[in-house]
This record gives structure tokens, sequence and C-alpha cells, in this order.
């Protein structure tokens, strides 16, 4: 069965009380495994001029010749002159394919590349393996071939272990894991208890430090010892991983760990696109640099567990975070909306300023692309405005591009966590804004839904600006005009007025026009005489010329 994901979360058995150590299966004496045949060859090859996508997020296309051959195993390319190098990643790439079809799994229709980049890596989509030259005949290869057989998405620790396991069975190079002892383990997991979700993250040093990546590899490893992994490759995947993951599971609460397997699946792409999240309605893609970048020019910190300070995408455990509000987010909306038949799953890709430039000349680009349903982001808390535009798409695709649409993804832009921290944090460290705050409300800013909405009312309010069509300008008011609807008609007229604009007088007995005129009387009316600080002189200033 070929997966992008296994999206569903798997239900781990209540009974399952023992410990790894006893969940061994029993010897099955008669199962013998499959014979190891090593392919050696010479092949004809044709050489295949065209177009080589280099993986890279900023879509740069190299034109490379290869050499390409066909074979009972599938097509192979390899970008080589050398027709000897050729010969060995055919024959080392159909050996593997010729083993695990031997063991029962189905093979065919794979396209093998062999590059002369320092990674290997899978597109399963497209029935596609990368392989570096680098890594034949070693597990890295194992891992790519598995990913685009499985899924790239599969979960990274039970196809690093079984890499690792068919490697050394073949005789090829396996990973040098560290030898950590089994009593050591449970004490560091019951520190670091995401690291039991064993995902792609926390395998590398990209995202974690040593301790977790050697952890991490002793833990899958130690739990696929436990399993005859021969007979288990005759079986769909999800199979495989249901029985992995209750092993992990009765480790887990062993050792008094609280452990539910994760929804969401990370994939590694390659050295320019080093993360890939597939969430339940999404597929990020994070760009190179992109955590290290975006906190150098963004602040890019929100509050983690036990109250201490993580990065978006800076560590394992923040990726893990982050990307859990994210599907949640994204779910919440998708299920507000009733549109989960019709969401689909868009691809998001997350920029550094510098990919950006490259692409599209500037350092921000937040849009969604409603041709191909692509999401391009910059910064974080543009994340859930721009996917409310997607599914503004799919409620009324005739919109248009007109301010209600911009105040529709407004209204849902108030459920992302990551936008109301940020205007907490603001509020509260800027000292004129937290004085005019604590002055216009009487108090300090505390609650995250009311005082969201307080802020732009006040912002509204001095810089006397009260035109909530005008969404360059016009972000203030329009969220201000937004609290307004909201809390005279409910959050739902509102949503439905927005995008069926003309409704409006069927929904409020009222005009735009008029409502607009209301809502001015009631933000001029909330704060009459209210002082204009003197420092706001130079801004009013600013903006009206």
């Amino acid at each position: 069965m070929r997966i992008l994901k296994n999206i569903s979360v798997v239900i781990i058995s209540a009974v399952m009380l023992i410990g790894i150590c006893s969940c061994s299966p029993e010897p099955n004496e008669k199962q013998m495994p499959p014979e190891v045949i090593t392919i050696d060859e010479t092949y004809s090859y044709s050489t295949k001029s065209g177009y080589y996508l280099y993986p890279s997020l900023v879509d740069n296309w190299v034109l490379r010749d290869a050499l390409k051959t066909e074979t009972d195993n599938g097509t192979f390319f390899c970008f080589t002159a050398d027709k000897a190098v050729a010969d060995d990643f055919v024959n080392s790439e159909r050996t593997l394919l010729g083993f695990l079809g031997e063991c029962g799994m189905p093979t065919e229709g794979i396209t093998a590349h062999g590059t002369d980049y320092g990674f290997s890596f899978s597109e399963s989509d497209k029935d596609e393996v990368y392989i570096s030259i680098s890594h034949m005949n070693t597990w890295q290869q194992v891992l790519a071939t598995l990913g685009v057989l499985w899924g790239d998405y599969t979960d990274y620790g039970y196809i690093y272990a079984m890499s690792n396991a068919i490697a050394a069975h073949l005789g090829w190079e396996a990973d040098n894991i560290t030898d950590i002892a089994d009593e050591l383990l449970p004490a560091y997991l019951i520190e670091n208890p995401d690291a039991l979700n064993l995902q792609y993250p926390c395998f590398t040093e990209e995202f974690a430090d040593s301790d977790t990546v050697n952890y991490s590899k002793a833990l899958s490893v130690k739990i696929m010892n436990k399993l005859d992994w021969h007979a288990m490759l005759a079986q769909p995947i999800d199979t495989q991983l249901d029985e992995y993951f209750d092993l992990v599971a009765a480790y887990a609460k062993g050792s008094g760990i609280e452990f539910e397997r994760s929804s969401i699946g990370y994939a590694y792409y390659s050295e320019s696109v080093p993360l890939r999240i597939m969430t339940t309605y999404a597929e990020m893609l994070i760009d190179d640099e992109f955590a290290i970048s975006y906190v150098a020019q963004y602040g890019d910190e929100v509050s983690g567990r036990n109250d201490e300070s993580i990065y978006f995408f800076g560590d394992w455990d923040a990726i893990y975070r982050t990307s859990e509000i994210l599907d949640s987010e994204m779910s919440e909306a998708v299920e507000y909306f009733g549109l989960q038949e019709q969401a689909g799953v868009v691809e998001i890709k997350w920029l550094t300023g510098e990919s950006a430039i490259l692409l599209y000349d500037k350092p921000l680009a937040n849009f969604y692309n409603s041709v191909n349903q692509k999401i391009t982001l910059t910064i974080m808390n543009a994340f859930l405005h721009e996917y409310y535009h997607h599914l503004e798409h799919l409620l009324n695709p005739d919109l248009g591009a007109v301010w209600q649409s911009q105040a529709f993804c407004e209204l849902g832009h108030i459920n992302s966590y990551f936008t109301r921290q940020l205007i907490k944090d603001m509020v509260l460290t800027t000292p004129e804004l937290n004085e005019i705050f604590e002055e216009y409300t009487g108090h300090t800013y505390a609650d995250e839904y009311t005082d969201y909405y307080e802020t732009y009312d006040i912002l509204t309010y001095i810089y006397d600006d009260f035109d909530p069509t005008d969404y360059y300008y016009g972000r203030n008011p329009m969220i201000s005009f937004n609290r307004y609807l909201t809390d005279i008609y409910g959050l739902d007229a509102v949503y439905d007025m927005m995008i069926q604009p003309d409704t409006v007088e069927d929904t409020t007995g009222k005009t735009w026009e008029t409502l607009i005129l209301e809502w001015e009387t009631h933000i001029r009316n909330k704060y009459a005489g209210k002082e204009i600080p003197d420092w706001l002189d130079k801004f009013r200033t600013d903006k009206a010329e």
C-alpha cells in the first residue's frame, strides 16, 4: 500500500501493560531469511539529456546528461559519464529491490536516480528515489528506497531501524549507533517524552543534540530487534507500523511515560529543504535555515513547555510543538466550516527572506495561490490568515478581490496562537503602547482575545483611521470593525456576511455603509475624552503623507 502519510492516529491497546523486554515474539524456526543474491551485470545505456530538478525550494533547474537503462526492477538514471559507476549503482539498487521482493514487498514501478549530490531522498508521489553515489551499499540507500515504497512521511524511527537491519543483512554499511544501556533509556525519555514519537527531527544533529540523536536511534533499533522484521516486510506498511508502535507504547507505559502516537509526519528531503512536515490538511516545506533567519529578523520565539522559550523550527521539540499548533488550528477551521471533505492537502512553503528575494524580489511574501492551492509564507503570524483564503475559495470562489475577503481572513486570524502572542508581546514590550493601553483600559494587557481586539480599537481611535475597506492601510479598523459586528450579530453571522457580502441587509437590516458609520460612532464614544499622546503626532503625519 503506497502512503504519503499515515494520517490516522493509532489507538494503542490499553491491555498492553508489560514492558518491551517481555514483548519479544516467539522465535519462528521455520522462518528463514531470503537468500541474498548479489547482482553483477553490465548494462546497455542510452544518453538521456534533459532538465534534472535539483531539489531546492527555489526551483533551480540544472541541465544534466544521464546514463539511462531499463531492467525488470525498474528504470535507472545515473548522472555520470562513467559506465562502471553506473553499473555499480544499478547492480546495488537491483540487489536491494530483489531482496525486498523476495521478502514479499511489491517493488514495481520505481525510477531510481544515482547522483553526485551528497544526499539521498525519495519522492513517493512520483515513484522516484534519489541516491547519492557516496551512499551506495549503505543504510541510507535502503532508507531512501523504503521511503519511495512506503511514503516519504512513514514514521522515521521505524524506517531508520528497518534500514539498518536490512543493510546489516545484506552486508552493507549500517549506521554507527551508540550502544546505550537499557537502564539509561527510561530516565532520558521521561525528561524528553516527545522523543518517543521517533520522528525525523530528533534523529539529526541539525535539529537535536547528540544525546537526543543517540537515544532515539538506540530506542528505535532496540524495538526493531524485538520483531521478526523479515516476515513483517510482506505486510502492509500500516500493519507494520501498528505492530512497531504497539511495542513503543508498551515500553512507554512500562517506564511510566504518557504516550500518544503523532498523527503528523516528518520527512527529510535534501540539504536544501532539510524538513518537510505533513499535517492533516497541509504539506509544509521548510526552507533551509528558515528558523535561523526567522529568529534574526522577526524575534521567532514563543512560550514553550515549562515556560521555556523555544523557536518555531529551531530544534526538534519546537518543531513538534509548532506542528501540533498549526495542525490543530487548521483542523479547527476546517471542521468549523464543515469542509473536511473539500479541504484537501495544500502545500505551504516557508521561505527565508533570501529565498523570497530570489523568487519574488522582496523579503516578505505571504500569499495564497488559488489556482494551484499553494501558500507561500515568510512570517509565522501570517499563516492562519493565508490558510483562511484557502477556505474562503472553497466557500465562495467568486468572492473576488473585495475587502470582505480580507475581513473574513482576519476573523480567522484571531484564532492564531502565534498572532495573539505577537500582539501581546508587542504591547507589553513597547513602553508607549503599553502606557496608552493601560491608560485607555485601566488594566495591563492580559486576556489574549479581549485585549487583542481592544488593542485594535485603540489603534483605530488614536490614528483616526475609520476606513475598514482600505485593507492596505486599514488593518487596524478592519479588525476593530470585525469585533464590533461580532459582538452584535455573533461570529457565525459575520462569517456568513463576509463570504456573501450581498446578504448583509438580510442579516442586519442595514447596509455596509450604515454599519461602518455606526461602528465609527461607537469607537469615538468609547474613548471620548481620552487624550492622544504627543508621541503619536509623528506617526499620524507620516501616514497622512
